[in-house]
């Protein structure tokens, strides 16, 4: 620190400080510089949030968010109509952002307020834990194309726009009537889907290709029959025995006619219902359906859904036995008395209960932003790509000056108490009075009047203060901040200093980062202007 005048104080925030005890190469230096989407104008952390049930590495996951807002924003859109600029991104063990495969769910569109997506996890995530290393990014009109490969974010994947059932099975293998037909497709700007036409009593399969064995699994498909009198066809998982219509083990839901769809298993060629069925299935209209199979101990449970909705059995789930531990999936055609048409086939992964995914705040730029203060007190958030202001907080009614850089609690970065307690960063800024700043109560001189103020990093708002208005609390007398807070992240902790006031004022204060409430303080230790650095348990 300079001894001679002018002593001038660094007015901003240091974030992401990295130590290495090697020197990094050029390229290395350059991947650190560039570890971000430097063209979008936005971006939100996604959180996967798992339950009781971890997830492996490779999941899909689904994130739902209000596109129709961003590409209706005022003055300026902050996304495209179509959805273009959308990206997820990664964030890598080596600190580099991973463009992923993001896809647009076949049952959601762009432009809405409930835009669904998919993209893939790329580590494992334990029981109740949270990963937060995803970016949702938005906002450079100039792009051409995302990366959205259905068949790196699924187990298996077909909207059947090929033409072919290259993906696919048939059984029997000669006379089969599965065919991929034109003209009748759910897929948004497609025009085909495979079909079954009317057909009497015969076991037809039509068995995913290459052969999967899965256990765990939720696969999904939308349906569509133009009558509903005589109809015994199946959504099947767990299929095992594919050389004959005779020899196949499987887990399945039945639409059995108007009946709705029940879940059932065939073990050694006898089948058995396990749950009637239930919900009528409507004609000439596009349904979604969804089973969902996963081991728990020593049995396996099954959920039908509808529509996204949960139908077969109403809540809980329904034990199917031990019987089928893996295998394939596909459909089966017993009797059809008209046509049935499916489309959309997705299967991936299930755990029960399934992860949530939850976004982050909104941050404007690509770089974050800058914060400091000025002696008039004002607090100012400005980007750090192009330099632009964010937002402007007056802190004059209660602070005349701001003077300590201020300092950061990153979301991101802080544990599950901050988590809950706030949706995004936060920075702390510590006053320099030289009055009593509108305190009305006890505190009111310049000595007395000083306040520590937590601020939101993506508006400005002030969850709280310390030693706010009216000022009236004797054990908050705090004198000038001069020296840049310290926050402790694992106890959501932060360490302020202070002038000595008359001199037996407080000088090391300790504050709850979550609410701003006294934890502790010292007094008798004179003037300390510079700013507190913990060390373990060492201050």
């Amino acid at each position: 620190m300079p001894t001679t005048a002018p002593v001038t104080f660094f007015p901003g925030l240091v974030d992401e400080v990295r130590i290495y005890n090697r020197a990094l190469t050029a390229g290395q230096v350059g991947a650190l510089y560039n570890a971000t989407a430097t063209n979008y104008a936005y971006h939100r952390t996604i959180a996967v949030t798992t339950g009781s049930a971890g997830t492996p590495a490779g999941y899909s996951a689904s994130l739902t968010f209000d596109h129709a807002s961003l590409v209706s924003a005022t003055p300026t859109s902050k996304s495209r109509a179509d959805g273009n600029d959308v990206r997820v991104y990664y964030v890598t063990s080596g600190n580099t952002l991973q463009d992923l495969d993001r896809v647009l769910d076949p049952g959601s569109s762009w432009n809405t307020s409930s835009t669904k997506i998919w993209f893939k996890t790329q580590a494992a995530v334990p029981a109740n834990s949270i990963d937060d290393n995803y970016i949702l990014y938005y906002g450079d009109a100039s792009v051409t194309s995302a990366l959205a490969d259905p068949t790196s974010i699924f187990l298996f994947f077909d909207d059947f726009e090929s033409g072919t059932l290259s993906k696919w099975t048939t059984l029997p293998a000669s006379g089969t009537l599965w065919a991929n037909a034109s003209g009748m497709n759910h897929s948004a700007g497609g025009n085909r889907a495979a079909n079954h036409p009317a057909q009497t009593a015969s076991l037809a399969f039509l068995d995913a290709s290459p052969v999967l064995n899965e256990a765990n699994i939720y696969v999904d498909s939308w349906w569509r029959v133009d009558q509903t009198a005589s109809n015994d066809i199946a959504q099947q998982v767990r299929r095992v025995g594919e050389t004959t219509t005779s020899t196949v083990d499987r887990y399945e839901t039945n639409l059995i006619n108007a009946t709705g769809w029940d879940i059932s298993k065939t073990v050694a060629g006898t089948t058995t219902t396990i749950s009637a069925s239930t919900s009528s299935p409507a004609v000439n209209t596009w349904t979604r359906i969804g089973t969902a199979i996963y081991n728990n101990g020593t049995s396996s449970y099954t959920r039908v859904f509808k529509d996204g909705v949960q139908i077969n059995p109403a809540s809980g789930n329904t034990d199917v036995g031990s019987q089928i531990v893996a295998g394939n999936v596909g459909f089966n055609k017993n009797i059809t008395g008209g046509n049935w048409w499916i489309d959309d086939v997705i299967v991936r992964r299930y755990v029960d209960p399934e992860p949530t995914t939850s976004l982050g705040i909104e941050q404007a730029g690509s770089w974050g932003g800058l914060f400091g203060g000025d002696q008039s007190g004002y607090v100012y958030s400005l980007d750090s790509a192009g330099g632009t202001q964010n937002w402007t907080g007056n802190l004059s009614a209660k602070a005349n000056g701001i003077q300590a850089a201020v300092s950061a609690q990153l979301w991101q970065y802080s544990n599950a108490a901050f988590k809950a307690q706030f949706s995004g960063d936060v920075i702390f800024a510590g006053s320099r009075n030289t009055g009593a700043a509108g305190c009305t109560g006890a505190n009111n001189t310049a000595q007395t009047s000083n306040k520590v103020f937590a601020i939101n990093v993506t508006d400005g708002t002030m969850p709280w203060t310390f030693n706010d208005l009216p000022c009236n609390t004797a054990s908050n007398a705090m004198d000038y901040i001069a020296g840049q807070p310290w926050v402790d992240y694992d106890n959501n902790r932060l360490f302020v200093t202070s002038g000595p006031g008359a001199g037996s004022q407080p000088t090391l204060w300790v504050l709850n980062s979550l609410n701003g409430s006294l934890l502790g303080s010292l007094s008798n230790m004179g003037a300390v202007d510079s700013s507190p650095t913990l060390i373990g348990n060492t201050l």
